[in-house]
C-alpha cells in the first residue's frame, strides 16, 4: 500500500462502501420483505430493482462526468446511499420499500460510475491495470465483507439495523477521505498518480500520434482542429468501434458469469446435484474470493506489462472450456475442482477488461464509456439469473451451464479477433500516453 496513491485508495474504499450497501442486505432482506407481506415474485423484484436502478443510471452518469466534477459526484453519490440506506431502515411499507431499493440503485450506480471514470482519469495507460485491480480487490472485500456484518448486526439488534451499519462506513470514508478526494487534480494531465509523482517526467506523445489519433477521433478534419463533438456523435464513435463493442460483450459475460453463474446457478448445482452443505459451499466460495484477492494486484501489473489481451483471453477461455463439466458430472470433487479453476479463471482476468475499456475509449468521452460498459455489465446482472432460471425451470441445469459456456466462449472469440491490444509489445491504441507506445504506434 506504500505505493499506491493515497486518492485512489480512497476512490476504492468510497467504491467498496457502496458495495458493502448493496451486499449487507442479502441476509436480512427476505425477513424484512416479510414484515410488509412479500411473496417470492414481490421479493425478487425487490432485488432486482436495485440493479435496475444502477443499469438505468449508468449511461446518464458516466456522461455527466465528463461535464461535472468526477470527484464530487462520487462524493454527493455516496452520501446519497448514506441518506438511503438510513431512510430505508424505517420504510412503512413494501411499495415505500421497493422504491428506496430502486434509489439506492440509482445512486450505487452513480457512485461507481463516477469512481471508475475518475480511476480512468487519474491513471495512464502504464498503471490503469494495477490501478484498476486495486479496485476490484476493494470491490470483492465490500462484497464479501457485507453479508457477514449484516448478520452480524442484525443477529445483535434486528434486521433493520444493517442498513445503518453500512451508512455509518460509508459516512466514514466521506468523512476522513473527502478532503484528499478533493485536492486530487481531475484529470492525469494535471498531475502523476502515485506517492513519487513529484519525481515522474511529465508523459510525452510524439506529435504524428497526436495527430494520428486527433484524425482517427474525428477531433480533426481539412486541417483544422474541430470542438468536441457531442454527445451524439461520442456515441456513434464508441457504438462503431469494434474493440470498445468487443470489451462491452466481455464485461457482459464477465457479469453473466458472475450474477448467473456464480451467485445463482453453481449454488443450485451443489445443493440439488452434487449435495454439498450451505457450510461447505461457503467454505470453497471463500477460497476463491481469497485467492482473488491475492491475484488482483499481480493481474494488474501483468497486464500493464505484457498487454490486456493476452491477460483477458486465456483466463476467460478457461472459464468457458471448463464449465460444461458441470453438466457432465455430479461428482463432489470434480464440482470442488471445477469451481476452483473457473473461479480462478475469472478473477484472473476479471479486473482487466475495466482497463482495457479505458484505453480504448476516446479522451473526451471516457465516462460516457464507463457508463456504457457497464449498462452492459448490469444488464447481464438484471437478466442473467432469471434467464438461466427460466432454463432451470424448464429444460434442466445442463442447458443453464451450456448456454453460460457459450456465451463466454463466443464473447471469448469475438474480443480475441476483432479487439486491438492497447499496451505492452503489441500495442495498436491511438491514444497511448506513453512515449514507448506512441513511438510503437
Amino acid at each position: 500500500m506504500g505505493n499506491v496513491d493515497p486518492v485512489l485508495v480512497i476512490v476504492c474504499m468510497a467504491i467498496a462502501s457502496t458495495q458493502t450497501a448493496w451486499s449487507v442486505v442479502v441476509p436480512v432482506l427476505p425477513l424484512y420483505a416479510t414484515e410488509f407481506g412479500a411473496n417470492a415474485t414481490q421479493l425478487g423484484l425487490l432485488i432486482a430493482l436495485f440493479g435496475i436502478g444502477r443499469l438505468v443510471v449508468n449511461i446518464p452518469a458516466g456522461m455527466l462526468s465528463e461535464r461535472l466534477d468526477p470527484r464530487k459526484m462520487l462524493i454527493v453519490s455516496v452520501a446519497c446511499v448514506v441518506v438511503l440506506q438510513a431512510v430505508t431502515a424505517f420504510a412503512p411499507s413494501l411499495t415505500v420499500l421497493l422504491v428506496l431499493r430502486f434509489l439506492a440503485g440509482l445512486a450505487g450506480g452513480m457512485a461507481i460510475t463516477s469512481g471508475m471514470t475518475l480511476v480512468v482519469h487519474l491513471t495512464s495507460s502504464a498503471d490503469r491495470g494495477r490501478a484498476m485491480s486495486l479496485l476490484q480487490g476493494c470491490q470483492l472485500i465490500g462484497g464479501a465483507f457485507g453479508p457477514a456484518l449484516g448478520g452480524l448486526v442484525a443477529s445483535l439488534w434486528d434486521y433493520r439495523a444493517p442498513f445503518l451499519a453500512c451508512g455509518l462506513l460509508a459516512t466514514l470514508v466521506l468523512v476522513f477521505g473527502a478532503r484528499i478526494l478533493l485536492r486530487a487534480p481531475a484529470t492525469v494531465e494535471s498531475a502523476a498518480v502515485g506517492p513519487d509523482a513529484a519525481n515522474r517526467e511529465p508523459a510525452t506523445v510524439e506529435p504524428a500520434a497526436v495527430e494520428s489519433a486527433a484524425v482517427q477521433s474525428g477531433a480533426v478534419q481539412s486541417g483544422a482542429t474541430q470542438p468536441a463533438a457531442p454527445e451524439r456523435s461520442l456515441l456513434r464513435r464508441l457504438l462503431g468501434d469494434g474493440s470498445f463493442l468487443a470489451i462491452c460483450a466481455v464485461g457482459f459475460s464477465v457479469f453473466l458469469n458472475r450474477f448467473a453463474g456464480t451467485q445463482s446457478l453453481v449454488p443450485i448445482i451443489a445443493y440439488t446435484v452434487v449435495g454439498l452443505s450451505v457450510g461447505q459451499l461457503g467454505g470453497l466460495m471463500g477460497a476463491v474470493t481469497f485467492t482473488n484477492l491475492i491475484l488482483v494486484t499481480i493481474v494488474g501489473r501483468l497486464s500493464d506489462r505484457i498487454g490486456r489481451k493476452r491477460v483477458i483471453v486465456p483466463g476467460l477461455l478457461v472459464v468457458a472450456v471448463s464449465q460444461p463439466v458441470y453438466a457432465l458430472t455430479s461428482s463432489p470433487m470434480a464440482f470442488v475442482l471445477i469451481t476452483l479453476l473457473t473461479g480462478i479463471a475469472l478473477g484472473f482476468s476479471g479486473p482487466t477488461p475495466a482497463a482495457y475499456m479505458a484505453d480504448v475509449a476516446p479522451a473526451d468521452g471516457r465516462g460516457t464509456a464507463v457508463g456504457i460498459y457497464r449498462t452492459f455489465g448490469d444488464l447481464a446482472a438484471v437478466i442473467g439469473p432469471i434467464g438461466l432460471g427460466w432454463l432451470v425451470d424448464h429444460t434442466g441445469y445442463q442447458a443453464a451451464v451450456l448456454t453460460l459456456a457459450g456465451v463466454m466462449l463466443a464473447a471469448t472469440v469475438i474480443f480475441a479477433t476483432v479487439a486491438r491490444e492497447t499496451v505492452g509489445p503489441r500495442a495498436a491504441h491511438p491514444h497511448a500516453t506513453r512515449p514507448e507506445v506512441a513511438r510503437s504506434g
